[in-house]
């Protein structure tokens, strides 16, 4: 899979294509939620808000031991989390023929973050733009440690995720409500300038898949029909 930024759209109107600000959602037990800013993809200024979107942040305290590492990581201490662009091999390739490219300046910012690694073993993280429409998808994919998953946790990242997300889009319209796309088990969240979040866990892989995306092609959407 190809890594680094997606290229510079070109032909696209600056003031159409929403600023990504990406970060990774997760939360720990006791629902703690902070927010911080992350690198954006080549894309120009919104012209107002409810064009923006901002996906949330890293947090959490250290849970349990680590689990089974993906087949790409790379052996590290116990505690430590890696970048394993294998993690990407869930999703479809690309979306309407936007391909979905691994946004390394995403992944190396939440390898910093101490609390995520005390929640996850690997992350990765991608990135479709489609340039004459201005649909986009960002996709955090993160595979969690051994004990770490519970209901009570999946909603506390989901709540923390759609408020970072919607946090520059008009704020949260609709929180996640569940349904099944394509056999999987999927909460959806609304923001009130029309970006949407999606969000599955999947299982025995303990791996949780969290999109923001916009667009009148529901590039979320296929992402989750695309998910093996």
């Amino acid at each position: 899979m190809t890594q680094g930024r997606p290229r510079q759209p070109r032909g696209l109107n600056p003031t159409v294509l929403a600023t990504i600000l990406i970060v990774i959602g997760v939360a720990a037990g006791s629902y703690l939620a902070l927010s911080r800013p992350a690198p954006a993809p080549p894309s120009a200024s919104p012209t107002s808000a409810a064009q923006a979107s901002l996906s949330p942040t890293a947090t959490g305290t250290p849970s349990a031991s680590p689990s089974g590492a993906p087949a790409s990581a790379t052996a590290v201490a116990p505690g430590s989390i890696v970048i394993d662009p294998f993690l990407l091999k869930v999703l479809p390739a690309s979306i309407k023929g936007a391909p979905l490219v691994e946004n390394a300046e995403a992944e190396a910012h939440d390898l910093t973050d101490p609390a995520l690694a005390g929640q996850a073993s690997a992350l990765a993280a991608a990135l479709a733009i489609d340039t004459t429409t201005s649909d986009w998808a960002y996709v955090s994919v993160v595979h969690l440690r051994v004990g770490v998953f519970s209901d009570p946790y999946f909603k506390s990242w989901r709540e923390t995720f759609d408020s970072g997300a919607c946090s520059q889009a008009g704020g949260v319209a609709q929180s996640s409500a569940e349904t099944e796309i394509a056999g999987h088990k999927t909460f959806i969240g609304h923001c009130v300038g029309g970006v949407l979040t999606y969000h599955v866990h999947l299982s025995p892989s303990d791996v949780i898949v969290s999109i923001s995306a916009l667009g009148d092609q529901r590039f979320g959407q296929l992402v989750v029909e695309g998910l093996r």
